[in-house]
């Protein structure tokens, strides 16, 4: 696992054909609009749910691109403890993505649960380009797959939590 500064961030994104979060860039892929309803009951289940829907791939990027809106419910920490492990003592702000390799799975599902429960914006991609997903600080997940087909099975998948239900907001897209 690796941790990576914005400028790092947006040249793996440009590496692997990524949009970059708000870069106005049009997305080709369909997507999905869920509310969740986070607790800490669910929330394990739940983020590597998030993890999965992105489809495969060897690398994953989670990059953090809006934290302390609820500081309330951010335990900083846990996060700095759970960095530290991994041998990197800098801010979330001066390295904001975390990389995880495909054997990295398991820590790339316990980081969704601590932005999740920390109420922190996200996005989280694939290099094979197959989905991504952006996690709202306000409740709830947006996922692009290549497909409704994929995006249905995405959505089944969610659903099965209980905790998720596709939303009747508006989607971007």
């Amino acid at each position: 696992m690796m941790f990576l500064t914005n400028d790092e961030c947006r040249t793996w994104c440009a590496q692997y054909h990524q949009p970059i979060p708000d870069d106005g860039t049009a997305n080709r892929m369909g997507n999905m609009r869920f509310d969740l309803a986070v607790s800490a009951a669910n929330c394990y289940a739940l983020s590597a749910r998030l993890s999965e829907s992105i489809g495969p791939r060897q690398t994953a990027l989670l990059w953090v691109t809006a934290d302390n809106i609820w500081p309330s419910s951010t335990n900083l920490h846990l996060y700095y403890k759970l960095r530290q492990a991994y041998g990197d003592r800098r801010l979330l702000a001066r390295a904001p993505g975390h990389l995880f390799l495909d054997y990295e799975m398991p820590d790339l599902v316990s980081f969704i649960q601590v932005a999740l429960l920390s109420g922190w914006d996200a996005h989280l991609f694939g290099d094979l380009g197959y989905g991504k997903l952006f996690v709202s600080h306000d409740s709830w997940v947006e996922v692009w797959r290549a497909s409704k087909a994929e995006l249905d099975l995405v959505a089944t998948t969610l659903q099965q939590l209980k905790s998720v239900k596709v939303s009747d907001s508006p989607q971007a897209s």
